[in-house]
């Protein structure tokens, strides 16, 4: 049975997950937009939304959170200096800051292919 188990898989390792996902973070958070396998973009959204919401309080704490989590230092300075530098803490939402686009299958293996956008 199948009871209480959320999440994805990816028919990956935890770690190779967790490196997939850093990795995906990254890139999405320095370039603005990303291209890739839907059930990739749906994992990236629920991890991307904590990122920023955790980063909305501005402070050392969440600067470190960051720092653990993303592969970049630059990344981290653009999450603060560019991305959340007008967003008080007073008017953050909590969720809502990456949108997912569908996009046709990719030809190779018929993947259903998405582009994630940060939508600040």
């Amino acid at each position: 049975m199948n009871h209480r188990k959320k999440g994805f898989k990816l028919n990956r390792t935890r770690s190779h997950r967790r490196a997939l996902l850093r990795n995906l973070a990254t890139s999405l958070i320095l370039n603005g937009s990303i291209k890739t396998t839907e059930a990739k973009a749906k994992f990236l959204r629920g991890f991307v939304d904590g990122l920023f919401v955790k980063a909305l309080r501005k402070d050392l704490h969440a600067r470190r959170y960051l720092m653990a989590n993303l592969f970049s230092k630059k990344a981290v300075n653009k999450v603060f200096f560019e991305w959340l530098k007008d967003v008080s803490p007073e008017k953050c939402k909590r969720s809502g800051y990456c949108k997912i686009y569908k996009l046709h299958w990719r030809p190779g293996d018929t993947a259903d292919m998405a582009m994630v956008k940060l939508e600040v």
